[in-house]
């Protein structure tokens, strides 16, 4: 039996469910093996590679547009067919969003319980404020620190019309017809199951131009399939809140002020509840005592 033909998806974590919806896919694995790709480094992929001999029989590799390039690409063959996508991700949703310098990595937590932050949060806490008055602060003063979310939006709009022109494949201008209407993503970077779909979808359908055998697969039905019991879909593990006001201001539809957020190992909290265990466990991990934090 001759060797199977691969379908290699590189890139960062969209990559890798849009690998696992791909593997899940009759059509596609009847024909092919998937091969996920990571283009960043974590623990989760320590030893994790590709062999030359896999890359050599590459039928299909979709490429997320990244600075770094697929670094096997000289062994693809001549015929095999490369569609670059985007990521999907939207800052306008979350405008203080900031990494979080001050989240240690736990055993269930590989990538720390709170790497998403806000820079409000972090602004306060640098002043030395308790984690009442800065949660307080937090709730209660959006016009002491309100941003022009209008122009935030233009500045999104321009990125990431950008980033689609260098694309083989755009999601822009559907993010923006739909994102008021439904959820388009759970945290910055992590698309809801819906505009999960609608990328692999927009893949396929651009693949398929190349590859007449692709015109057969149905993701969509793949993906209904596989996450019926998660609507939230394969990235929706973790979720960030969004600001009431900015959820206001862009009169999102489908927000919902008494929704819970998830952590990374399932537990969930009450938007005033998360922001509360944020407050806290930054002001710990900046190196306060116990007895300093105090809500």
């Amino acid at each position: 039996m001759s060797k199977k033909r691969t379908i290699i998806i590189y890139g960062n974590c969209q990559a890798e469910a849009i690998a696992v919806i791909f593997g899940l896919n009759q059509a596609i694995a009847e024909n092919y093996v998937v091969h996920y790709v990571p283009s960043y480094e974590n623990v989760r992929f320590e030893g994790m590679t590709i062999s030359r001999d896999d890359v050599a029989v590459c039928d299909l590799l979709c490429e997320q547009h990244d600075p770094v390039l697929f670094p096997q690409r000289d062994a693809l063959p001549q015929s095999c067919v490369t569609v670059r996508f985007p990521s999907v991700d939207f800052n306008a949703l979350w405008p203080f969003n900031a990494t979080n310098p001050y989240n240690p990595v736990e055993p269930s937590f590989p990538f720390g319980r709170f790497p998403y932050s806000d820079r409000i949060v972090l602004s306060q806490i640098e002043t030395g404020k308790s984690a009442a008055e800065i949660l307080d602060y937090y709730l209660t003063q959006w016009d002491k620190y309100k941003i022009d979310l209008d122009r935030l939006l233009k500045i999104e709009k321009a990125r990431i019309f950008a980033r689609d022109a260098k694309c083989d494949v755009a999601i822009g201008e559907h993010l923006f017809n739909v994102y008021a209407i439904e959820r388009p993503l759970w945290t910055i970077n992590h698309p809801s199951q819906s505009m999960l779909k609608e990328l692999v979808r927009r893949i396929i359908a651009v693949a398929s131009v190349q590859i007449p055998g692709m015109m057969d697969v149905d993701i969509g039905e793949t993906v209904d399939k596989n996450f019926v019991l998660s609507s939230r879909g394969p990235l929706g593990v973790v979720s960030v809140p969004i600001h009431p006001m900015v959820a206001e201001y862009f009169t999102l539809s489908w927000y919902d002020p008494n929704e819970r957020f998830y952590l990374f190992d399932g537990t969930d909290y009450s938007y005033e509840a998360y922001f509360q265990e944020l407050i806290e466990r930054t002001i710990l991990a900046r190196g306060k005592s116990p007895s300093d934090v105090h809500v």
